[in-house]
């Protein structure tokens, strides 16, 4: 640290949080902080010149595009289904010839070299075209909500006309958004179900949204949009009771396909060819058949079966 620096463990102020205390670490810090105001200081806290050239200069070593658009809201044609996923990133050519459009109807501009498919509220909300200037926004603070804000507020300042601030497709309102803990329980039901993650930290990162996406494929979930909202959340953690260790089936087991003059079977295969739709589907669960009551288990190796209740697991 430098004489005159301020110290790292002092960044609380609101400038510091506002613009990035999360990514200004000790060494970012000392790489990237700029004396803007010229006081012999780089103070983040107190001087607003000096946490702007700061943000301004971390974006521009990660690889901002001045003149480049950040990407825009899209308009997707009937029928059209695709992943969300901004890494995978491909021509403007390519997105005209798939039938998008700007969210007005107007043609796409050939204004960025490529982009990717971003879908944060999955198929029926917004879709966007995003480019690397949003990618350097998401590598300041690892969060695609976060960098579509200060993206879509970017847009709301250059416009002359602000007063609309909402997108042209509105959010959906029928899978609302989950709270830190709900992510943790679906990054830990992922993890139980044999899907490396890395750690449970409640932020639905890039690693999550792949595991949800192939958790929804394996479970013929439509679409399989990797998206993180309340029906998610009921479809992997349904009602599962807290002690128990696994939510789900791991994902490269098969449903059983018994035969049909088999009753154990045929309570097996009810339970494991539900319609493709959210449904909350623990891995416990009971079937009754006459006076006789069974538990559905899933064991760790995928293995189903139904167990008496009367006889324990």
């Amino acid at each position: 640290m430098q004489n005159g620096d301020i110290a790292p463990n002092d960044m609380t102020g609101s400038w510091a949080g506002a613009f990035g205390q999360t990514q200004f670490m000790p060494s970012t810090f000392l790489e990237l902080a700029v004396d803007f105001d010229g006081d012999g200081r780089r103070d983040l806290v107190n001087s607003v010149p000096d946490a702007l050239a700061s943000t301004a200069n971390f974006l521009d070593n990660r690889g901002y595009r001045t003149g480049e658009p950040w990407g825009y809201e899209v308009k997707l044609p009937d029928g059209f289904w695709a992943a969300s996923n901004r890494k995978d990133k491909k021509s403007i050519s390519h997105w005209r010839d798939q039938g998008l459009t700007l969210a007005n109807g107007s043609p796409l501009p050939y204004d960025l070299s490529s982009a990717g498919l971003l879908l944060p509220a999955g198929m029926e909300g917004p879709a966007f075209l995003v480019g690397k200037n949003f990618d350097t926004f998401y590598s300041y603070n690892a969060s695609e909500n976060y960098a579509l804000a200060i993206a879509h507020l970017s847009d709301l300042i250059t416009r002359e006309d602000s007063s609309k601030t909402d997108f042209i497709t509105a959010w959906p309102t029928d899978d609302p958004g989950i709270s830190r803990q709900q992510a943790k329980d679906i990054q830990q039901a992922l993890l139980n179900a044999g899907y490396d993650i890395g750690g449970v930290d409640g932020i639905i990162g890039d690693n999550t949204r792949t595991a949800i996406q192939q958790y929804q494929t394996s479970r013929g979930i439509f679409p399989a949009d990797g998206r993180a909202g309340q029906k998610f959340y009921r479809a992997i953690v349904g009602n599962a009771a807290p002690s128990q260790t696994q939510y789900g089936q791991p994902a490269n087991s098969q449903p059983l396909n018994p035969a049909p003059a088999d009753r154990m079977g045929q309570l097996i295969q009810q339970q494991t060819t539900a319609p493709n739709s959210y449904s909350s589907q623990p891995s416990v669960s009971s079937s009754t058949s006459g006076n006789t009551r069974y538990r559905r288990v899933t064991d760790v190796d995928g293995t189903i079966k139904l167990v008496r209740i009367d006889q324990g697991s």
